[in-house]
C-alpha cells in the first residue's frame, strides 16, 4: 500500500472547518475510519481530525469562521456540525488509567501522531493523513495490517480489551463489515475477554448493537456475538435464547437489509419483556414506539382466528414495518395469515364495537360486555368480509343474546 494518498476529496463544508482549523497555523490529520476506508477503497461519511493545537484553539478557529462548536476541553474533543453530521477535531494525547466509561483519569496533550497512537484501538485505525500533502503517517503499522486485512489490537490485547470492552463489538463489527480477520493474538484475547462487554453502559451498547444489527455483514456479526457466547451479556434479557435468535434474526438478516426496529423486534421475539430490554440499552423513544409496535402486530396474528382480526392486528404498522413483520412471518410463521396475503385484501379494516357500545344497547357493567365484545369478534372473523353496517348487525344481535341468556331483558 502506498505512503501517501491524494488529499481526501471532502464536502464543501467540511472542507471549510477545516481550512478553518488550518488557519490557526498547525498541522492537520485525517484519523481513523475516514482514512482506512478510502484506503479499503469505501465510501468515507467518517470526518474524524487530529491536530496538535489545544482545543480552545481550535474552538475559536471555528468560531472565527462564524462555526459553533461543542467541547470536551478534558478529552480534547471539538465537535461542529457539516455534512448532515459531526465533524470532530481531537487534540493529539496520551491517556491512562479508565474508569467503567471508558474516561481516562489521566491526559496528557502532545504534538506527535506517534505518541497519540497508543491510546487507538486497532492498528488500521492509527494511519493518519495530511491533509495539505496527503503524507501518511504510520506509526503502529497499520498499512501493513491493511493491506493483509488483519485487524490487531494496539499494546497487549487483553490489557487494551479489559481497559475499554467496547473494543470487543468494535472488533466484531470491523471483522464484519470490512473483512478485516483478528491475528491469533487479537482472536484470543477477544474470546477471553468477550464477557467485559457487561460492564459497558446501555447507550454504548445500543449504538454498537444497532450498527451491528443493521450494517454490512450483519448475518456474520450476529453469529459471531453468538458464537462468543456474550448475547446475554449484552442483553440479560436475552440470557438463553441463543438458539431462537440463531433460528430467526440469522436468516431474518440474510433475507433483507432490515430497518433497526425490524432488526430488534426479531431480536427479542415474543418476549414480554422487550421493553425492558429496550429501555436498558436507552433505545430512543421512537425506536421503542416502532419496535413494540412490530411486536404486538405479531402477538395479534397469533391470536387472530380469522383474517379481519389479523388486519386489524396490522392495521397501525407503517409500510417499512409491514415489510420487516412479513420477512419475519417466512421465517417463523405467526398464526394462520400470511402478511401479504392479508395486505393483498387492501382496503380499510372496520372498528371494532367498543365497551361503550355494548352499555348503550342495554348490557350492564361489568363481565357480560367482555363477553358480548369476545363473542362479536368471533363472529366477525367466522362470517369473514364485514362493513360497519354489519358489524353492528352483529353486535346488536350478541348483545340480545347475552340479555337473554342473562335474565337481564327489562330490568
Amino acid at each position: 500500500m502506498p505512503d501517501r494518498l491524494p488529499c481526501p476529496d471532502l464536502p464543501a463544508d467540511v472542507r471549510a472547518c477545516v481550512d478553518a482549523v488550518l488557519s490557526a497555523g498547525a498541522p492537520l490529520f485525517a484519523v481513523g475510519g475516514a482514512v482506512r476506508d478510502r484506503m479499503l477503497g469505501l465510501p468515507v461519511d467518517d470526518f474524524d481530525f487530529a491536530t496538535p493545537l489545544h482545543p480552545e484553539v481550535v474552538r475559536g478557529a471555528l468560531a472565527a469562521r462564524g462555526r459553533c462548536a461543542g467541547i470536551d476541553a478534558v478529552l480534547g474533543r471539538v465537535a461542529t456540525s457539516a455534512a448532515g453530521g459531526e465533524v470532530v477535531f481531537t487534540t493529539l494525547r496520551r491517556e491512562s488509567d479508565y474508569g467503567l466509561d471508558r474516561r481516562p483519569a489521566h491526559v496528557q496533550f502532545v504534538t506527535s501522531p506517534a505518541d497519540d497512537a497508543a491510546r487507538r484501538d486497532f492498528t488500521v485505525n492509527a494511519i493518519y493523513q495530511d491533509v495539505l500533502t496527503g503524507q501518511l503517517v504510520d506509526p503502529v503499522g497499520g498499512i501493513a495490517d491493511l493491506a493483509a486485512r488483519t485487524l490487531r489490537v494496539i499494546g497487549d490485547a487483553r490489557v487494551r480489551l479489559h481497559e475499554d470492552p467496547l473494543r470487543i463489538l468494535r472488533a466484531i463489527r470491523f471483522e464484519a463489515s470490512r473483512g478485516l480477520i483478528p491475528s491469533p493474538n487479537t482472536f484470543a484475547a477477544l474470546a477471553e475477554c468477550a464477557v467485559g462487554v457487561g460492564q459497558l453502559s446501555g447507550n454504548r451498547r445500543f449504538e454498537e448493537l444497532q450498527q451491528i444489527l443493521t450494517g454490512v455483514g450483519a448475518v456474520f456479526a450476529v453469529e459471531r456475538v453468538l458464537d462468543l457466547g456474550i448475547l446475554g451479556t449484552l442483553l440479560p434479557v436475552l440470557e438463553g435464547c441463543e438458539a431462537r435468535v440463531r433460528r430467526a434474526l440469522v436468516p431474518f438478516l440474510a433475507r433483507r437489509a432490515a430497518s433497526a426496529a425490524g432488526a430488534f423486534a426479531v431480536l427479542f421475539g415474543e418476549r414480554a419483556d422487550a421493553a425492558l430490554g429496550l429501555r436498558a440499552l436507552g433505545a430512543p423513544r421512537s425506536l421503542r414506539r416502532s419496535v413494540l409496535g412490530i411486536l404486538e402486530a405479531r402477538r395479534g396474528l397469533l391470536e387472530a382466528h380469522g383474517q379481519n382480526a389479523a388486519a386489524r392486528a396490522l392495521a397501525s404498522l407503517e409500510a417499512q414495518e409491514l415489510q420487516d413483520l412479513s420477512t419475519w412471518n417466512e421465517i417463523e410463521p405467526a398464526g394462520r395469515w400470511p402478511v401479504d396475503e392479508i395486505l393483498a385484501r387492501g382496503g380499510d379494516v372496520p372498528e371494532l364495537p367498543t365497551g361503550t357500545d355494548v352499555l348503550a344497547l342495554g348490557v350492564p357493567p361489568g363481565p357480560g360486555v367482555g363477553d358480548v365484545l369476545r363473542a362479536v369478534g368471533q363472529a366477525i372473523d367466522e362470517a369473514g368480509e364485514c362493513d360497519a353496517s354489519r358489524i353492528r348487525d352483529i353486535l346488536v344481535r350478541e348483545a340480545a343474546a347475552w340479555i337473554k341468556r342473562s335474565g337481564q331483558a327489562g330490568r
